[in-house]
């Protein structure tokens, strides 16, 4: 039993090393990208992600809408996973859209939209600022909390069932 789980643990080993081996001898910024019967093959290495689902969009005939730059950049080995699941993978921000043959009840998809992940600001940067701004040091001060004005009641309309009610003079005269 030991030797089943060593044997085990070491081709996961051996399996890992390998892909990354395989990452590791793509050059920076290249990628290789197989579609085959909605299984996606991929290895990229510091590749834009841009362009890789371009690519993709071109072999399964997948029409891609993105707002991402091409300075978003990924590394990542993908072998024969599902066209969907390889999209999540690359991209949290993905949402796909699917068609049905009627014939054979099966779905394909025809159109990925991805969005770029939002980025906040970090302390003392604004919007789209890479470099910190430069922050004033000051002294503390006393800080002195106002309470906000009351509120005006609300609207009130009463009713008196007891009383007529006043018929409205009209503006047309005899």
């Amino acid at each position: 039993m030991a030797v089943v789980v060593i044997l085990a643990w070491v081709t996961t080993v051996v399996s890992a090393a390998e892909k990354q081996e395989k990452t590791a001898a793509q050059p920076l910024g290249t990628f290789q990208a197989k579609v085959n019967q909605d299984y996606l093959s991929l290895v990229a290495n510091q590749a834009p992600l841009v362009t890789i689902f371009q690519e993709i969009g071109k072999q399964a005939k997948i029409t891609f809408d993105s707002n991402i730059g091409p300075e978003e950049k990924i590394t990542i080995h993908l072998d024969r996973v599902s066209l969907e699941e390889g999209i999540k993978q690359l991209a949290k921000n993905a949402t796909l859209f699917y068609a049905e043959n009627p014939k054979e009840k099966t779905r394909r998809i025809t159109r990925v939209v991805v969005l770029a992940e939002r980025k906040e600001p970090g302390p003392g940067q604004t919007k789209g600022s890479s470099q910190p701004e430069k922050v004033k040091e000051t002294t503390p001060q006393s800080t002195t909390i106002k309470k906000p004005a009351p509120r005006p009641e609300p609207f009130k309309f009463e009713l008196d069932p007891t009383k007529p009610a006043e018929k409205e003079k009209s503006s047309k005269q005899p």
